[in-house]
């Protein structure tokens, strides 16, 4: 594979340029109107919970809230006409029964903390990290493509690609999913273009520090690159299996003040019903209803169904004897996998979730139109 020019950006800096004003003025705009969906809410209270001196969060956060988002958001976000978000707002164990699922994303809520610290609003801090990741995203996909466009075809290929609406929508969330994805791409970019699984698996925790189910991709293709690929010794995978394994409980021990367990997925199971709500008792009946109601709005009403096509028509490229041999048609298939047991493990069909699997399957997407990637030799 050629090495990246280094003088890519001054053989034609016009597009590049309008390339960079194009993520940070989406970055800008994300910023100054965000989706303000309610788990802004949820992740304020945990930031404020790393203030001691903070002492009733939940009346705090709704307090805030009153004050920092307009009118007609916070009405909705507080639950004027949804009897759920009403009963948050004037239940405090109610609204302390729904933080579980947020305190286990540490990375994202520290870094939301200390924008927080630094002077910006605390309702504002928590999109900061979605913009971040949106304008990083934009340049590593750039780097990446200059390696098999022209600079001119890359910069429109990448401003197609950034300005997807799901792409966009993600930019403008107080969620740790773009963060999570931004670093998911971040390691499959270095595997696949710099041939280091070392660097993937530290991007990887850094995911898992920012989404607990990002460990997915690791537990699946970690073994892949060392049984399959033979990238990685058996000593090593054990040490990263180990690393992986000890920063999960780490992070799902946050959940146990909470009352729940050290694992976190048994007791997340409990919220696996259409409301989500924490019932004493798993319900099978209720997990097959969400499993389906999910599947009906990745069908209708998410780009889910096309991430799918995209990594097919993707596969459809390789010949299938290649897995051992090719890192894209293996990092793939394993994220394929990590996707249907993320789905089975928490059966929620958002196409945020999926951000960072979206950006790695167009890109090599783009990455084998152009030209072969990297074969792995022996």
């Amino acid at each position: 594979m050629k090495a990246f020019p280094s003088n890519v950006f001054s053989r034609s800096i016009t597009p590049c340029l309008f390339y960079l004003c194009l993520l940070l003025g989406v970055g800008v705009l994300s910023f100054k109107k965000p989706s303000y969906n309610w788990d802004m809410l949820a992740y304020t209270a945990v930031i404020l919970q790393y203030d001691a001196q903070t002492k009733d969060v939940h009346q705090m956060v709704y307090q805030l809230a009153s004050r920092q988002l307009p009118a007609d958001t916070y009405d909705q976000l507080a639950g004027a006409s949804n009897p759920e978000r009403k009963n948050w707002k004037e239940n405090d164990a109610a609204f302390h029964q729904k933080l579980p699922v947020y305190v286990i994303k540490p990375l994202y809520t520290m870094m939301a903390y200390g924008f927080y610290k630094l002077g910006i609003p605390i309702f504002k801090a928590t999109v900061v990290p979605s913009v971040i990741a949106y304008i990083m995203t934009g340049i590593l996909l750039l780097i990446w493509l200059n390696k098999y466009l022209k600079p001119v075809h890359a910069t429109i290929t990448c401003s197609m690609i950034m300005l997807l609406p799901p792409v966009l929508e993600a930019a403008k969330l107080s969620t740790p999913d773009f963060l999570a994805g931004m670093l998911l791409f971040y390691g499959v970019y270095f595997m696949v273009e710099k041939a280091s699984v070392t660097a993937f698996f530290i991007f990887g925790i850094l995911a898992v520090l920012s989404r607990i189910d990002f460990i997915l991709p690791l537990l699946i293709l970690l073994p892949a690159l060392t049984f399959l690929a033979k990238e990685l010794s058996v000593g090593k995978l054990i040490a990263f299996m180990s690393i992986a394994v000890v920063v999960y409980l780490l992070i799902a021990s946050n959940a146990l003040g909470y009352g729940w367990n050290m694992l976190y997925f048994p007791s997340f199971f409990h919220t696996l019903n259409p409301k989500h709500e924490v019932r004493s008792a798993f319900s099978m009946h209720d997990y097959w209803e969400l499993l389906k109601a999910q599947v009906m709005t990745a069908l209708y009403h998410s780009h889910f169904v096309w991430l799918l096509l995209i990594a097919t028509l993707t596969l459809l490229q390789y010949r299938l004897y290649e897995l051992k041999s090719n890192m894209a048609i293996l990092i793939i298939i394993s994220l394929l996998f990590a996707i249907a047991a993320r789905f089975l493990l928490q059966p929620v069909i958002a196409d945020r979730f999926y951000i960072g699997y979206y950006l790695i399957f167009v890109t090599l997407f783009v990455v084998q139109l152009t030209k072969r990637p990297r074969v792995m030799v022996h």
